[in-house]
């Protein structure tokens, strides 16, 4: 499937992080939030048009995932982290939908996902304010604030790149950052951090 969605991520670096893939309908935005060096994160994406890959417009999907280590550090040539992952799929999909939801998601993660857990179907919310991007699911909560302020004297404004495949990344705060689940061994929230990433993505 062509698409431009959009795609959200947002992660924290004790290892844990939320992806969400949401297949838009024509004419709808797309954007994603996603943390730059997670252990833990959620992503968000959308994609704006139909396509042969099975007729998932409009729908969702939110994974939040949990490594053992950064998931970010490999690409420093670090190791890579063993991870696990609870998907939310979208409780309008059919079988056949979440399946190809399921697929989406591992590919635009480039198999971030790991060894999934535990695949629920739940209503997913996925709205952009202009400025701000909620996304919820299930036990999963990833706002993310667009406007990021940088101060220099800080050093570098991105250590690490999108842990999704998305076109023209931007980064912003994760105003909220929440896993509540117990599939995963896990919780957490990491609110205030500027630890997101926000672009478009092709599938």
């Amino acid at each position: 499937m062509s698409a431009h969605p959009e795609l959200v991520e947002g992660c924290v670096l004790c290892g844990k992080a939320f992806i969400s893939s949401q297949a838009l309908k024509p004419d709808t935005t797309h954007e994603g939030t996603q943390h730059p060096a997670p252990r833990t994160s959620h992503t968000a994406s959308r994609t704006r048009h139909s396509a042969p890959r099975g007729a998932i417009d409009g729908l969702s999907i939110v994974a939040a995932v949990s490594g053992d280590r950064n998931l970010g550090m490999q690409e420093m040539g670090g190791e890579k982290a063993t991870v696990r992952s609870a998907l939310f799929v979208d409780s309008r999909a059919n079988s056949a939908q979440q399946i190809a939801l399921v697929a989406m998601a591992s590919e635009l993660s480039k198999g971030l996902v790991g060894t999934i857990v535990q695949v629920t179907s739940a209503p997913i919310q996925f709205a952009d304010h202009g400025s701000e991007i909620q996304v919820s699911a299930g036990q999963v909560s990833l706002d993310v604030n667009k406007h990021l302020t940088h101060d220099p004297t800080c050093g570098a404004m991105q250590w690490f790149h999108p842990l999704a495949s998305v076109d023209d990344a931007a980064i912003g705060v994760a105003s909220q950052h929440v896993f509540t689940g117990s599939a995963l061994g896990t919780k957490w929230s990491d609110p205030n951090k500027r630890s997101a990433f926000f672009g478009t993505f092709t599938y």
